[in-house]
């Protein structure tokens, strides 16, 4: 089992599978393991040993904005995004920086049992208090967050839950099927495109042959992919690896979350950060698009107002039983 470097590492775990949190930095979920195959699904940064000293305490960063802070410090794995996903950016006047604070933040752990943790955590940049259960039930794993207003004045704000596959899973015979209608590629990365995007599974990139996102191959090398899905028929998302004869797959259960990221970074970025070292598939359900006009705050809580969100992923036989 992997450790996150720290002391208050929380490891759960119920015979089907095993995950390890860090309460002290977004209570990011570093490793899911599935028991039978003995595969972690996870990704892990290839400064993943840095970024655990740093959490540790033994080495300081070098990181100078909030963009290459963030990067230093991931360590891959599944973290709660919110108030921000993505680039800096203004929220109820206070400079937010890149991913947010959840990502980051110190969560105190209030229960814990062999197989459940629930943990708290207040954010400074905007008054929300996030109530947070991650619970294991047969091969799934799910995060619930009940988050609260505790002003009198409205929020507006967005929210993204951000796991990240690697490792085993992405090596060999690798299929992405989803619920989805509709691909957009991010219009920041890829220039403008078309608000209506592709149907599933096309990717129309613009400057390159459109592509089947459905098949990721064996090809140690994949141009990026970074967008979003829209038009969900039902709600998920499941990375098959045919090969290995197991799938995640993520599901979640808010209308508030009407995207989902889709970022595959296949050894594909030759500069800062990844430098082509880098093998990884983010499948973020999301309230906001990744940019363009229709990023626009998709949470809006009324003063005292509290709103519930969870997210599930699962580990499956390629039968698609547990």
């Amino acid at each position: 089992m992997a450790s996150n470097g720290s002391a208050d590492e929380v490891v759960l775990s119920n015979g089907s599978i095993t995950a390890c949190l860090d309460p002290g930095r977004g209570a990011d979920i570093l490793e899911l393991t599935h028991a039978a195959s003995g595969i972690d699904v996870f990704f892990s940064t290839p400064w993943r040993e840095r970024a655990d000293s740093i959490r540790a305490g033994a080495v300081a960063p070098v990181g100078t904005d909030s963009t290459s802070i963030w990067m230093e410090q991931y360590r891959g794995g599944w973290q709660i995004i919110c108030p921000n996903p993505g680039a800096p950016r203004v929220i109820g006047g206070a400079e937010v920086g890149f991913h947010g604070e959840t990502s980051t933040a110190p969560w105190r752990v209030t229960s814990r049992s062999s197989a459940n943790v629930a943990l708290e955590s207040e954010l400074f940049t905007i008054p929300l208090r996030v109530r947070r259960s991650v619970a294991l039930d047969g091969a799934r794993i799910t995060v619930s967050d009940e988050l609260q207003n505790l002003s009198n004045q409205r929020l507006e704000f967005d929210y993204c839950s951000h796991p990240a596959f690697g490792g085993p899973i992405l090596e060999g015979d690798v299929r992405l099927t989803t619920g989805a209608g509709r691909f957009h590629p991010d219009p920041e990365t890829f220039g403008a495109a078309g608000p209506s995007g592709t149907p599933w599974p096309t990717g129309d990139f613009g400057d390159r042959d459109p592509v089947d996102l459905s098949v990721l191959g064996r090809d140690a090398t994949n141009p990026l992919v970074f967008g979003w899905l829209s038009d969900f028929a039902d709600r998920w998302v499941q990375l098959s690896n045919h090969d290995l004869g197991i799938a995640a797959r993520v599901t979640w259960d808010a209308a508030e979350l009407p995207f989902t990221w889709l970022w595959e970074e296949l050894n594909s970025t030759p500069t800062f950060p990844w430098f082509g070292r880098a093998r990884t598939i983010a499948i973020e359900p999301s309230s906001t698009p990744t940019s363009g006009p229709q990023r626009t705050p998709g949470i809006v809580l009324d003063a005292q107002q509290a709103i519930s969100l969870s997210t599930s992923i699962e580990i499956l036989d390629e039968s698609g039983t547990r």
